[in-house]
């Protein structure tokens, strides 16, 4: 390929596109905290938020979700039966809701039913990068 055919608006451009790739790896971890807030702002507007207690919080690794006082658990307790088990349920909405943020985001169950419950919540997420 000859060079004449590159002419001075497309040296321009191509040294554009190199700046802003060296911005985008420099400001990585900014980029990262913006995503993880955006999930943080998202989570509360999810229609659960209104039937159930909830906290989100910062994480050693990322955020954090937990759900305080559940509904459907709630419910379950009252007439004496088990937990419902719902940690596959919510690896597939939790981890669908975050990716459809920014695919980038994992998501990781700190604990859920069938798992022993802590006390503090019923159940709880971690979302990182």
């Amino acid at each position: 390929m000859s060079r004449a055919k590159y002419g001075p608006a497309s040296r321009a451009r191509r040294k554009r596109i190199t700046k802003m790739a060296k911005g985008q790896r420099a400001g990585r971890s900014k980029w990262h905290r913006m995503t993880l807030e955006s999930l943080k702002k998202a989570l509360p507007l999810r229609l659960y938020a209104t039937v159930n207690e909830q906290t989100i919080r910062e994480g050693k690794t990322g955020v954090v979700f937990e759900m305080n006082k559940c509904r459907v658990q709630a419910a379950r307790e009252a007439k004496g039966l088990p937990p419902f088990p719902c940690k596959d349920v919510g690896l597939v909405e939790y981890s669908v809701f975050a990716k459809t943020i920014d695919p980038s985001i994992k998501t990781r169950c700190v604990s859920c039913p069938p798992d022993r419950p802590s006390g503090q919540f019923h159940c709880a997420w971690e979302f990182s990068i």
